[in-house]
């Protein structure tokens, strides 16, 4: 019989995830693109966590298809719209923070609305997707 659900840990991770999201909010309100995108990828992270600390399994890994995968492993499928915005997401790990990441400027100069707009798009899909999760597991 498996472990029951641990709705504690659930919500202590979905909290986070949705206090990132309105924190990525704040970041496209002050023209902060790319870290606005930043906090699309970890609440995003922090929702796939919500939903595996909630099946038992602590993870230490910021790769969003790795989360994924790990779901897979517990039964747990995402959809074709979940696994994009995940590899999608997973770019803006480090190229919003590291200027290595590009020829020349740093982080900032590659970022601008559309793209923060599309991150916080594809990070309420997996958040929406960790909380349909819950249902479905209860």
């Amino acid at each position: 019989m498996p472990a029951p659900f641990d709705e504690t840990e659930y919500d202590r991770w979905m909290s986070q995830a949705e206090s990132t999201l309105d924190e990525a909010d704040v970041f496209v309100e002050r023209k902060l693109y790319h870290w606005s995108c930043f906090a699309a990828q970890q609440a995003a992270e922090a929702a796939l966590k919500a939903v595996l600390r909630g099946l038992g399994k602590p993870v230490v890994t910021h790769s969003l298809k790795q989360l994924f995968d790990m779901l897979d492993q517990l039964g747990v499928s995402a959809g074709a719209p979940e696994r994009h915005a995940g590899r999608v997401l997973e770019r803006h790990y480090k190229g919003t923070r590291y200027p290595d990441q590009y020829v020349s400027g740093t982080p900032r100069d590659h970022y601008d609305q559309q793209i923060a707009d599309e991150a916080m798009s594809l990070a309420r899909t997996v958040v929406a997707f960790a909380k349909q999760t819950r249902e479905a597991l209860r």
